[in-house]
Parts: C-alpha cells; sequence; structure tokens
C-alpha cells in the first residue's frame, strides 16, 4: 500500500558554466562574456545529490505522493565574475526541490492518470557545507508552483508529462544582499515542463 525510497549519488561538472554570450556596458557597448549563471549548463562544481520518494494508497484509485532532493555543492564560488574586470564572482550554491500531491487513475484499463500537487524549487540562502554566503553573488530564492500531470502507461512503458505553474516567489537576499543592502536581479519562469518514459523489464 505504499513505499519510501532513499538516493545518493553525485553531480559532475559536466555543463560549461563560462557560455559566452554578449554583456551590455552603460555606454552601450556589446562585449563578449559568459552568460548569466541561471542559463549556463552548469555550475562548475561537483556536488552530492540527496534524494528521496514516497507513495501512499489512498484508495482504490487514488495515490499520494512525496519527494524531495537536495544538491550540496561544496564549491563556495565560480571561477567567473558577475561582470567584465569584476572582482564578486558568481557563488556555487546548494540547490534543492520538494513535491507533494495526488494522483488518481482515471481510466484504469487504457493506464491514464491525472496528478495534481504543489512543488518548491530553491536556493537557500545558507549552503550546508563550502562557505561563500556572504562574499559571493547568489540568487537565493523559494519558488512554489502548483503541479498538474498526466501519465500514460501501457504494456510496461510510461509516459508522463507536467507542468508547474508558478504560483508565487519568494527572493530572499542572500547574505551578501542583506550586508550591501542591494539586490541582483534575475528572472523567474512563469512555468516548467517536464517529460520522462520509462520501460519496466
Amino acid at each position: 500500500n505504499g513505499n519510501i525510497s532513499l538516493g545518493i549519488g553525485v553531480k559532475a561538472p559536466t555543463g560549461k558554466h563560462d557560455a559566452t554570450s554578449r554583456f551590455f556596458t552603460a555606454t552601450g557597448a556589446s562585449v563578449p562574456f559568459p552568460a548569466d549563471q541561471t542559463i549556463q549548463p552548469g555550475d562548475g562544481g561537483w556536488a552530492l545529490l540527496l534524494q528521496s520518494q514516497a507513495f501512499r494508497q489512498l484508495s482504490e484509485r487514488v495515490n499520494g505522493y512525496a519527494s524531495g532532493s537536495y544538491m550540496v555543492n561544496p564549491k563556495a564560488r565560480s571561477d567567473v565574475p558577475n561582470a567584465p574586470g569584476g572582482t564578486l564572482f558568481w557563488s556555487v550554491p546548494d540547490v534543492y526541490s520538494a513535491r507533494l500531491g495526488a494522483a488518481v487513475s482515471v481510466l484504469p484499463k487504457h493506464g491514464l492518470t491525472l496528478s495534481l500537487g504543489a512543488r518548491m524549487d530553491g536556493i537557500p540562502v545558507h549552503d550546508l557545507i563550502g562557505g561563500g554566503d556572504d562574499n559571493t553573488i547568489k540568487r537565493s530564492s523559494r519558488i512554489l508552483f502548483a503541479e498538474p500531470g498526466v501519465s500514460l502507461s501501457s504494456s510496461g512503458n510510461t509516459f508522463t508529462v507536467s507542468v508547474p505553474w508558478r504560483v508565487s516567489v519568494n527572493r530572499e537576499k542572500s547574505l551578501f544582499e542583506a550586508a550591501t543592502n542591494g539586490v541582483n536581479g534575475g528572472g523567474f519562469a512563469k512555468y516548467l515542463v517536464f517529460a520522462s518514459y520509462s520501460r519496466r523489464l
């Protein structure tokens, strides 16, 4: 009627963290410079991944679910400054995510399941280890999403799509921002799209 799983893993710095874009100076000139950290494929550091998942049957057709993950980045800062010639560098922050909701089997014979839940993603103000919280550029935040989803299963194959829709953003000041009375701006996605496929052998 239910299950809990725990996982541990490693994130390698395989994605580029210094992919070049264009930086516009105060005079309007455009110079080549690494793109904003939030759209880089990587962050430049190794990390420890801690994960958990759980589900519980609530009725014949309804299951509750919960999951969480935390990425522990021991590296304090990136080697990329936030501006050309700058002395401030991007943080290599911890990142977390949590989900809670329910899934309803609406057409059991056809393997169709609908789900609805809440999702929270964020970057904490304080990293667990590594430091750099008070002297790096970090977009610490907590973002809440409403997450509808649909799953289709047939002959051991499962296709799943979910579209978390942003409900609120808490842009918490980092320690550096609090000390300097400033905020490093940044955009937050209005919605996300996750698609997956799995096959049971």
